[in-house]
């Protein structure tokens, strides 16, 4: 639970250039400066032109968690 909890806390804190929607996937990347981000283009979006390192996708459910997606 506490190992969840600091998860949570720390995924709410991540850099989002767009308004966090409910039921919406986000996708993780960390940039050149080891600085964390969401996105809501994929990974196979970017056709390989994509310089950052992605990190996973996360659901942003209904009660304003975040759900790790496989």
């Amino acid at each position: 639970i506490i190992e969840d909890s600091f998860l949570q806390h720390s995924l709410q804190n991540v850099d989002c250039k767009c308004k966090k929607i409910s039921g919406t996937t986000y996708h993780l990347y960390v940039d050149e400066h080891g600085k964390q981000y969401f996105s809501l283009v994929s990974p196979n979006e970017w056709n390989g032109e994509h310089k950052h390192n992605y990190v996973g996708s996360y659901y942003y459910d209904f009660d304003k968690t975040f759900v790790k997606q496989e």
